[in-house]
């Protein structure tokens, strides 16, 4: 099969036919090709769109969406090579059979090239396709996520099409280079040979556990320990490093010395149906287990990420309610007790500026500032508040402060003598309004308000938190954007996981259905035993994703708390929804990548 310059047309209808070939590996991988340079693509739309440097308040989504798209190619990059070893591993045999057929390595490189080109050209055109079908739908939820106006004009933006080639071309370089020096450094026996092997195993296996213990115990200590203070996200990254190493190194060493310590128990294992369990585990952790841990990272980034996104959303009006109980804050000095006879009359002067303007007031409270029991008129009393109003700069603060209005915080004012002896300590009163409406018509209410309570007696200061309460919403908006589409994405990678390795431990177990058939097992017993193999194997990567959720849980609740998220009723409650779900969509998924394994293997001996 010596290939002449004159005969090199082939190679381009090698490369097509053996993706048409091998279209059971290389359509999911070309599928979650084609999802990750597509949101990498409207991540890049929506960044380099001429409307998003427009919008107001636009500024925290931006910078949310700029991390997240860093932090897209710094996953996907890895992942997808992951999922390219794969292909490789599963085609090195029909490689090593070009070779001792007599094509060189020189062609069989050439033909990978032709094979990558099309490759690219397929997820590009995917990509950029689904890009302009749904760009403008996740535009729109973005900026309904983060409270921006939605009636824009889209625009196609060129530099994030150029962004999304150079994007996709260095993945695409990345993978060829790698398996052009697999193939060129190997031998045609050994690619003949190697498509059959597992993940590489590790030596030292109880050193490996001990370190996996190790790792991930310290990990655990530092999520359960976690405060809020400035090293909490350095804390973080700690933790989900230590986690992962861990985890990596509990499966593919941890579970190899419990299954042969099993093994030595001769009076369990040489039973008929722990046996071939045992047996078959043991050679399935020792070439599959690194597919394992990964499944189950993957797994516990879908629910942390999951648990996030729910929270903030479930928790956001709570969250910018306990940041401003009200848009609008007057602060007054009282000097006695009749002092304050006209605040009546501003809350029925306020109902009827909202309706002049078109505005709904939602809420409206008074109250004096440190003092138990309600304010007389009001519906509630404003003492007992974390933290307190400063009168003098005329801005909120939450922090815990000092309760302004004391003899030596308010410049002036030593309090006034009733008589000979008794001093009366002077008073700050709060009025707190919410208004909702048109934000025109809510600025423009603010405005004539002001003016109303500025020409009270006693009056401090006014303070209107519209902009400020605006800005957070799209803050937490963009969060919720980047939240949504990285838990669809670590999903997405999650399930390309589990198929490619039910596909390739198919091709394995190949042989030993027939071994198993030959020693005297009819074919429900074979099936039953697999089924049991497959049922541990898979199920153990959920264990371990619920275990490092209880443990990681803890950091996600003071992570919350950063952003004055602190609602725990809704964190643990979403937790225990999503977890419950999460193992239905597991089990679905599981089911659903089996049947895959079962075809495969059921052709053996064909």
């Amino acid at each position: 099969m010596m290939l002449s310059n004159g005969k090199t047309g082939l190679l381009p209808r090698l490369a097509v036919n053996s993706i048409r070939r091998n279209s059971a590996v290389y359509l999911p991988y070309i599928g979650v090709c084609i999802f990750a340079i597509f949101t990498f693509f409207v991540y890049g739309m929506i960044l380099n769109s001429d409307v998003t440097e427009t919008l107001p308040r636009a500024g925290y989504a931006t910078m949310l969406l700029l991390i997240g798209q860093v932090l897209l190619g710094l996953i996907m990059i890895p992942f997808l090579v992951y999922a390219n070893s794969f292909l490789l591993k599963g085609r090195k045999k029909e490689l090593g059979l070009y070779s001792i057929l007599g094509m060189g390595k020189k062609h069989i490189c050439r033909m990978m090239f032709y094979e990558t080109i099309l490759i690219f050209l397929m997820v590009l055109a995917g990509a950029i396709v689904l890009g302009l079908l749904f760009y403008r739908l996740l535009f729109l939820l973005l900026l309904n996520l983060a409270g921006l106006p939605v009636n824009i004009t889209f625009q196609f933006s060129g530099a994030a099409f150029l962004e999304t080639i150079l994007f996709a071309g260095f993945v695409m370089l990345l993978q060829l280079a790698m398996n052009l020096y697999q193939v060129w450094k190997a031998n045609p026996v050994d690619l003949m040979s190697e498509s059959g092997k597992g993940e590489r195993k590790l030596r030292f296996t109880g050193l490996w556990c001990l370190l996996g213990l190790l790792a991930t115990g310290y990990g655990y200590w530092t999520a359960l320990s976690a405060k809020l203070d400035s090293n909490i996200f350095t804390n973080f990254f700690v933790a989900v490093f230590c986690v992962v190493m861990g985890t990596h190194f509990l499966v593919t060493s941890g579970s190899i010395m419990l299954l042969n310590f099993l093994k030595q128990r001769h009076g369990f294992y040489y039973r008929s149906e722990n046996f071939i369990t045992i047996s078959g585990m043991l050679y399935r952790m020792k070439k599959n287990a690194a597919g394992l841990a990964n499944i189950c990272i993957f797994s516990t980034m879908v629910i942390i990420t999951a648990v996030c996104t729910v929270s903030l959303y479930l928790g956001l009006p709570g969250l910018i309610r306990y940041r401003y109980p009200g848009q609008i804050q007057a602060q007054f000095l009282d000097r006695g007790e009749n002092s304050f006879r006209e605040r009546d009359l501003f809350r029925e002067e306020a109902e009827a500026l909202a309706g002049q303007t078109g505005v709904r007031i939602s809420d409206y409270r008074g109250g004096f500032l440190g003092e138990e029991g309600t304010a007389p008129g009001e519906e509630r009393n404003l003492s007992g508040e974390e933290g307190t109003v400063p009168g003098e700069e005329g801005t909120v603060s939450r922090e815990g402060e000092n309760v302004p209005g004391e003899k030596a915080d308010l410049p002036g004012e030593e309090g006034i003598a009733s008589g000979e002896s008794e001093v009366v300590e002077p008073r700050v009163y709060l009025i707190e309004v919410n208004p909702e409406g048109d934000e025109e018509a809510v600025k423009e209410f603010s405005g004539q308000l002001q003016q109303l309570f500025s020409a009270g007696e006693g009056f401090l200061s006014y303070m209107d938190y519209g902009e400020a309460i605006l800005e957070d919403k799209s803050m937490y908006g963009g969060l919720l954007f980047v939240g949504i589409t990285f838990g669809m994405i670590f999903l997405i990678c999650l399930l390309i996981i589990m198929y490619y390795k039910q596909i390739a431990e198919g091709f394995e177990d190949r042989r030993n259905f027939d071994v198993f058939k030959k020693v005297g097992m009819d074919e429900a017993e074979v099936q039953e035993t697999i089924k049991r193999q497959i049922r541990l194997v898979f199920y153990l990567p959920l264990t371990g994703a619920f275990l490092h959720t209880l443990a990681g849980m803890h950091m996600v609740i003071v992570l919350l708390g950063s952003i004055h998220l602190y609602d725990q009723g809704i964190m643990i409650g979403a937790a225990a929804v999503i977890c419950v779900l999460y193992a239905f969509v597991y089990v679905f998924c599981y089911r659903r990548t089996a049947k895959a394994y079962y075809r495969i293997v059921r052709h053996s001996g064909n």
